[in-house]
Parts: C-alpha cells; structure tokens; sequence
C-alpha cells in the first residue's frame, strides 16, 4: 500500500492518481500488521503494474463480487482514515 502510494505521488504515477475514481483500493479490514488481502481497481491495477512488474498471480472479480463491508483504503495517492 505505502508503496504504491509513494509511486502514485511520483512523476510516473501521477496519471494513474488523477482519476481517484478510477485508482481504488479495498480490503475487508482496515489496514494492520498482518498480511492483508486488497481488490484493486482497474486503474489501481494498471498503476501497480506499471510501478512493480511483475505483479504477482491476479484473480480477476468485478465489483459485485467484492465481499460486502470492505473498506476504502485509498483513492488516487490517499490513504483513506475512516
């Protein structure tokens, strides 16, 4: 997450940033020590592997199919507080 942050906020990443509607990030809990399983967006996707290739294994769901009462953990280069 920090890092993909960090690369949304460069020169490289700026484009990906601009559209926050289109560059999300959730997860069914806030963010903790542990590992954590996150869905990215379209835009999230394309910016982590234009950032970090390779990316590992993807598995492709749409947004229906994002399990109910995820969390918001960033939108563009925002880690989201609430």
């Amino acid at each position: 997450m920090r890092a993909l942050q960090r690369f949304l906020d460069g020169p490289r990443g700026a484009g990906f940033a601009r559209n926050a509607k289109e560059t999300q990030v959730w997860a069914p809990r806030p963010l903790s020590d542990a590992p954590l399983e996150v869905y990215l967006s379209d835009g999230a996707l394309l910016a982590t592997e234009a950032g970090f290739a390779p990316v590992p294994d993807v598995e492709q769901i749409r947004g229906e199919e994002v399990p109910a009462g995820c969390v918001l953990l960033m939108q563009g280069s925002v880690l989201q507080t609430k």
